[in-house]
């Protein structure tokens, strides 16, 4: 695979800088929102609950393995996320949750308009069990993914709409899931998520290792119980 384009990006057009005070105020609104009326005593997990997370995977790194072809690991931003659970003891619980995430330059969710552009990105569906030991969770399970790396020059000097070369690969993949949470307070928590991915389900599931290592905010919401 010849990855000339990638080596040599162009001169980047129409780009916006990314605005410091914006970041630094989106980043004060995460901890506000986690730190900040989280101070009231914490509700204990109970079994028969049913919970709602929200999910926000801020910082990843992304290790890639483009279609077995090359290897290529980017630290970036930006995702999002959502999960359900369910305790099925006072101290245990399933969870099953869909997320997205991706390795942006810019810690926030804005389109940046340039010529040459590169993409990292996975989204993956996830089945775990975990248990709680005090104000921790940790939990382990499999998960199935779709790890994309995407490459494109636009044109701008062309008439009209730009013109834009494309390169891009996918991997479809089965693997595993390890997280651990700590909790801020009643619904906040703070984590690190680790999913390899071991085996391409395209390719009569070869073995394959890539990854995703992410620093997610998390917010659990109870919504029922079962008794």
């Amino acid at each position: 695979m010849n990855t000339s384009t990638a080596a040599s990006p162009t001169v980047v057009c129409h780009s916006k800088p990314a605005n410091m005070r914006t970041v630094l105020i989106f980043f004060l609104m995460i901890v506000c929102s986690s730190v900040f009326g989280q101070n009231k005593k914490i509700i204990e997990f109970q079994k028969g609950d049913f919970r709602l997370d929200l999910k926000l995977p801020w910082v990843n790194y992304l290790s890639l393995n483009p279609g077995e072809q090359f290897k290529e690991s980017r630290f970036g931003f930006v995702g999002e996320g959502l999960g359900f659970e369910y305790n099925y003891t006072n101290r245990k619980f399933f969870e099953t949750s869909f997320s997205f995430a991706a390795t942006s330059e810019i810690p926030l969710p804005v389109h940046v308009d340039r010529e040459y552009n590169k993409s990292l990105w996975t989204f993956y569906v996830s089945l775990t069990d975990n248990f709680i030991k005090n104000r921790f969770t940790v939990g382990y399970g499999i998960n199935y993914a779709d790890n994309r790396w995407i490459e494109w020059v636009r044109d701008f000097s062309t008439v009209g709409l730009p013109t834009e070369r494309r390169i891009e690969f996918s991997n479809k993949t089965l693997g595993l899931n390890l997280n651990t949470y700590y909790r801020l307070g009643k619904t906040a928590n703070v984590g690190i998520t680790y999913r390899p991915s071991l085996f391409n389900v395209e390719k009569d599931f070869d073995i394959l290792y890539e990854h995703l290592i992410s620093i997610e905010f998390m917010w659990r919401f109870r919504l029922f119980s079962i008794k």
